[in-house]
């Protein structure tokens, strides 16, 4: 499979809600890293990903803008949507529902070994993330105002 196939395949599954096909694409030896030192391992790890954000926001969406591949590596970006009507568990606790729609861009830096992610880097903005959720103040000059 063609490694931008896999990534639009992935970001599909995960909007129609398939965990079992989205974890699929993965392996025991997986890595998963992300803001704010996160780092999952394996099925495990990707299991806890979904987990985490599906229920948080059960509703969210990712669409897919550009994806540029070479060899064994894809970048891509997506912009993750949706509502948190759960609570979000992150490093330092949780963050009950507030009920705000967020729209976040995320980078994805991926590798690839046998039509599997063996590693995903993902970024976003967390203050921006936190600014969405209603968490913390936006500046006018911040905000663009």
């Amino acid at each position: 499979m063609d490694i931008k196939e896999l990534v639009q395949k992935s970001v599909d599954e995960w909007n129609a809600k398939d965990k079992k096909a989205f974890v699929a694409n993965f392996t025991e030896r997986s890595k998963i890293t992300g803001p704010g030192g996160l780092v999952l391992h394996g099925l495990e790890g990707v299991e806890k990903l979904w987990d985490v954000w599906q229920g948080a926001l059960p509703d969210n969406q990712g669409a897919i803008g550009d994806v540029f591949a070479s060899g064994d590596r894809a970048c891509a970006e997506v912009v993750f949507e949706g509502t948190q009507t759960g609570t979000l568990y992150i490093a330092d606790g949780q963050i009950p529902a507030t009920g705000r729609r967020v729209s976040v861009p995320i980078a994805q830096i991926h590798t690839v070994c046998d039509d599997k992610f063996v590693t995903s880097h993902l970024y976003f903005d967390q203050f921006g993330l936190l600014a969405e959720l209603g968490l913390i103040p936006i500046s006018g000059a911040a905000a663009g105002n």
